[in-house]
């Protein structure tokens, strides 16, 4: 029965979003949708939360209306399309040495090193074991004192919960300890410096290293 009414109480969500759009503008509304989503997702067990998202927000008629709101859909459905695109151009010219992706770490040699690294849209869909082991390949890349930043979500990030429902899109937001901690199979003497910090919103994490300067052997 508590799980019966918990479930008509999530509808009923569902439904006053709806409503909002209608009532207040679409800007107010998907501030408020946002915020219910994260309220939602954490005091709702995962399991709770999946099923929330595959079988109420999945087939609710607000889905559509949160889909066509946020600036944040059309950029990711615009990343989506982007890699795609540009997975289909490493493809056809892998020989082109200024074609690099993640797919061609392990083909790049051993001597083969860089300045400065950016990485964007790649950790924040890594597990921190799999994010751990490519930083410590990333750093091998560079040249002595060559930098390398990465930029993750941060937990705070308000469309998190609201990707994870209208998008499938589930992000691996990170703190600024759960950030150094990507660290942790690197060796002290490899690294000069490191800081980490956020953008000015605040929610998105930057962890910057240096190199250091002597060759590594």
């Amino acid at each position: 029965m508590i799980a019966a009414l918990e479930l008509e109480n999530n509808t009923t969500v569902l439904d006053e979003i709806y409503d909002q759009f209608a009532a207040e503008g679409s800007y107010v509304a998907m501030r408020r949708a946002c915020e219910t989503f994260r309220l939602m997702r954490n005091r709702m067990r995962a399991v709770e939360w999946i099923g929330f998202c595959q079988h109420h927000v999945a087939t609710h008629p607000v889905r559509e209306i949160l889909c066509r709101h946020l600036p944040l859909t059309q950029t990711f459905r615009s990343r989506r399309k982007q890699v795609e695109q540009e997975l289909v151009a490493i493809a056809r010219e892998k020989s082109h040495p200024s074609i690099l992706s993640v797919d061609h770490l392990a083909a790049i040699k051993g001597d083969r090193r860089f300045d400065f690294v950016y990485v964007t849209d790649l950790f924040d869909t890594l597990d921190e074991s799999t994010g751990t082991k490519l930083l410590g390949r990333l750093l091998q890349m560079l040249q002595p004192a060559g930098r390398l930043l990465v930029a993750n979500p941060a937990p705070e990030l308000l469309e998190a919960a609201y990707l994870e429902a209208c998008l499938d899109v589930i992000l691996q937001c990170r703190s600024e300890e759960e950030m150094a901690a990507l660290t942790a199979l690197v060796p002290e003497q490899q690294i000069s410096s490191q800081c980490i910090y956020r953008d000015e919103a605040g929610g998105t994490v930057f962890l910057e290293i240096q190199r250091a300067a002597k060759p590594l052997r």
